[in-house]
């Protein structure tokens, strides 16, 4: 099969969100107007305790899939997304996935790591790809799981990469370390820090990697431990532990060091500010696959006009929350377009999850200014990534580097 490249609809589409309204995607159970409907389960918590994070997340994928059904719809069809609250309940992981199989999902979108480590034995089974913006180590030993993302590695390793390329007290090497909570990602990420910074080392001083129990809030002792090192990366730590660590660590007194991550601080930008301030994260750099809000590229003005047209009351907070909307829009965009394309060639009437695996190696998409996204051989949608740095002054992040092809070692 030939590769498919898809160049993106980005500029002509700005107009017509005057038109958009609609918060939700194919509410009914048929076809519209003779359409064939193609059903994506989507399974997310929406009412426990992480739903006021995934909540942008849930708005972007709804409003890209109505806005995408009208305006550059499906020949002949429209995707549908069956969601799931599963009010991150374990117990309700399981009867989630059997729920959206039964509504007759071709495709499934679970951006809960915890939940999507669940489905992997089911998803060769059922052929049915699983589209996810967090994958673990496990999760990508599946052929049916694909990141809808970059790679932990990719992340983290292009922040140390820039913290190397800018550092300028060598031969004394900069101390690096990791703090966080002692779970599957934290761990991915550590395992991402430690090949990258032990394989140089006449670049960096490893100290080491500080993963507390999850909930953990008091950082008292990692805190003594790392205080004198010159690059610190929180870890994920579900937001609340990094936010709590910045926080404690700024307030003991310690403001000379300075914080590097992957995508994980982004995703929590008002949570990491309103509990330590924007001096507190000044000059941090986080290096991710996701446009900024303050980026000027069209596809991110389309972003910007649907979240607005759709929820003009939530729309500010929605921005200042952090990276967690316009990641979603992204990712739920890209994904439309590779069923779209897959249904050109098969046929709407055609299109199963093996269907669009078999089209997700060679498929392309190309948004305009910023490097098109490709699942290749990988199955990782995202390969490239910029630096942004936090400023205090102009309370945002502002990209500080070109989009560059990510580490892998």
């Amino acid at each position: 099969m030939k590769k498919i490249r898809v160049r993106g609809m980005c500029v002509g589409l700005v107009v017509a969100l005057l038109a958009v309204t609609a918060a939700s995607c194919g509410n009914g159970n048929g076809g519209d107007g003779g359409k064939t409907t193609i059903k994506a389960g989507y399974i997310t918590d929406l009412t426990g305790v992480i739903a006021s994070v995934m909540r942008p997340h849930y708005l972007a994928y709804h409003d890209v899939c109505s806005y995408l059904n009208e305006n550059d719809p499906i020949p002949g069809g429209q995707l549908q997304l069956d969601t799931y609250d599963t009010q991150f309940d374990p117990g309700r992981w399981i009867p989630a996935y059997e729920w959206v199989r039964g509504k007759g999902a071709k495709l499934l979108f679970s951006p809960m790591p915890q939940a999507s480590e669940t489905y992997i034995p089911f998803l060769s089974k059922d052929k049915m790809p699983n589209f996810t913006p967090t994958c673990t180590g496990p999760m990508m030993e599946s052929d049916w799981t694909y990141s809808v993302g970059m790679t932990v590695d990719g992340q983290w390793m292009g922040a140390l990469k820039w913290v190397e390329d800018n550092w300028d007290q060598y031969p004394q090497k900069p101390k690096i370390a990791t703090v966080g909570w002692n779970t599957q990602y934290e761990w991915d990420v550590v395992n991402a820090i430690e090949k990258y910074v032990l394989a140089r080392p006449d670049k960096f001083d490893y100290v080491g990697a500080f993963l507390a129990p999850a909930g953990t809030v008091s950082w008292s002792m990692e805190i003594e431990k790392i205080k004198d090192c010159e690059w610190i990366g929180p870890c994920h730590g579900g937001g609340t532990g990094m936010a709590t660590f910045v926080y404690e660590f700024r307030n003991k007194g310690y403001t000379d060091n300075r914080f590097f991550s992957g995508e994980a601080m982004p995703c929590w930008v008002s949570l990491m500010v309103d509990k330590a301030g924007w001096g507190a994260v000044n000059d941090t750099i986080s290096h991710g696959a996701w446009p900024w809000w303050s980026d000027n590229y069209e596809i991110v003005k389309v972003c910007k006009e649907l979240l607005t047209a759709n929820h003009p009351d939530e729309a500010e907070d929605t921005m200042y929350a952090g990276v967690g909307y316009i990641a979603a829009f992204f990712q739920m965009y890209f994904v439309y377009q590779l069923v779209k394309a897959t249904a050109e060639d098969v046929g709407v009437e055609n299109v199963t999850g093996q269907a669009i695996q078999a089209h997700a190696t060679n498929f392309t998409y190309d948004f305009g200014g910023i490097p098109p996204f490709d699942f290749g051989t990988d199955r990782t949608s995202v390969k490239y990534g910029a630096v942004y740095e936090w400023s205090a002054a102009e309370e945002t992040l502002l990209r500080i580097t070109d989009w560059l092809l990510a580490p892998t070692q």
